[in-house]
């Protein structure tokens, strides 16, 4: 304080820098830890290889593609809206992070820093191409572990840190505003995940109490509307849902080590989500492609739901039956989200399964298959969905429409999801 006040930018940020390679509280619990050795799997390498040749990927169906130099922050290779948004999301950054701290080599800092002060320079808030509201909450959460990753890089420069703080803040006062809220959808989370992230791991900012209060408000009020009482996600998209369930409990822990109340009922809504994956998957194990969803299999959220929540049942599939104890149910409906799983039985990859979508309409991922039926059996899915395939461009059309689907057509139209209404009653 004493440096700003005197004028002298340089000594303020290299204090404020020395502050945070020496502060120890509050604990951020997804830093990587400082003086422990690193290891960076081959896929993070290469995606940090890449990055040194400005080799990037956005939507990650697509594969890598060169950006041109300087960055083009709205470079676009496909055609598809989602490249540049998912391109400025900045997966690469992270992995940049994994190999310096791996290797040590500091090729792989230096580009970051290069990238990172061009990328603040080139999109100040409300950028089109880079600041939807989803990619805010998303940088505002990744970013931090990217800014702990470099914390003793020396091209990571005080100036540089107060740059990408001062980035970081400027996020979280874009995320506050009601109208970049979006409840009711994953989209809402994730938004409120980030704010809440800056909020608790940089309170040291004058605003990050209102960041905080705000954040946890909706997170709670999220809990109840778009996560119905039977554990279903409103989209009914088992790879959203799955996000989604990830989040909130993720999202309690951090609270939790924060000392703020996590509610009973809303830690019971979470253990339902898990529970809603464990019925809904199919005999071999993977999850039926419902909307936008993308392949996908539940053990590792089997052990999450186990390790969390102390479920015996999902102990059970995990060990094969060697521990736990079955679950309550071999078929089980779904009083809410309405799209009720048939099966012949559990640990059995042969076993007849059957999934029936009478789902509402829910917004967002889902798609106009209502009534479709989902079938498995003998080890192989006999009436498949398609998923997702492309969120936009060619294609997406044809495989999102009712007659892509396993369920009636009236004129091979799509059906319309808008509520229905009583236009008159004789009787």
């Amino acid at each position: 304080k004493a440096a700003w006040q005197a004028g002298d930018e340089d000594l303020t940020c290299e204090e404020v820098a020395a502050y945070f390679r020496t502060r120890t509280e509050p604990h951020v619990p997804f830093a990587p830890a400082r003086d422990a050795e690193h290891s960076v799997s081959a896929g993070q390498l290469e995606e940090a290889d890449f990055a040194l040749q400005n080799k990037f990927k956005g939507q990650g169906s697509y594969g890598y593609f060169e950006v041109p130099d300087p960055i083009d922050w709205s470079f676009n290779p496909v055609g598809d809206r989602e490249w540049p948004w998912q391109f400025n999301r900045h997966s690469a950054w992270g992995a940049l992070g994994r190999a310096w701290l791996a290797t040590g080599e500091d090729k792989y800092a230096d580009k970051w820093v290069a990238l990172m002060r061009d990328w603040v320079v080139a999109n100040p808030p409300g950028t089109p191409y880079s600041w939807r509201t989803i990619e805010a909450g998303i940088r505002a959460g990744g970013w931090l572990r990217v800014f702990f990753s470099f914390l003793d890089a020396p091209a990571f420069t005080g100036r540089d840190q107060v740059t990408m703080l001062n980035s970081l803040a400027e996020h979280a006062e874009f995320l506050m505003p009601a109208g970049h809220f979006h409840s009711g959808s994953n989209w809402g989370l994730i938004e409120s995940q980030g704010l809440l992230t800056a909020a608790l791991f940089l309170p040291e900012f004058a605003d990050a109490d209102d960041w905080r209060e705000t954040a946890w408000a909706r997170i709670q009020s999220e809990i109840e509307a778009q996560v119905y009482a039977d554990g279903a996600q409103v989209e009914l998209t088992p790879s959203y849902h799955s996000g989604v369930a990830s989040m909130f409990l993720n999202i309690s822990r951090l609270v939790s080590e924060a000392e703020l109340d996590v509610p009973a009922p809303y830690i019971e809504r979470v253990e339902r989500m898990f529970e809603f994956l464990m019925y809904v998957c199919k005999p071999d194990g993977t999850y039926p492609m419902l909307g936008d969803s993308w392949p996908g299999g539940s053990r590792g959220h089997l052990r999450t739901g186990r390790d969390s929540f102390d479920r015996q049942d999902m102990a059970w599939l995990l060990t094969d039956g060697a521990e736990g104890k079955p679950p309550a149910d071999i078929s089980h409906g779904f009083s809410n989200s309405k799209c009720p799983g048939l099966r012949s039985a559990w640990l059995d990859e042969d076993a007849r399964w059957l999934l029936f979508d009478t789902a509402p309409w829910g917004g967002g991922h889902q798609q106009p298959d209502n009534l479709m039926v989902i079938l498995y059996a003998f080890g192989t899915t006999l009436l498949p969905d398609s998923g997702s395939y492309l969120y936009y461009g060619p294609g997406r059309a044809e495989h999102a429409r009712t007659n892509s689907h396993s369920t009636l057509t009236v004129d091979n139209a799509n059906q319309n999801h808008s509520a229905g209404h009583l236009e008159a009653w004789h009787s």
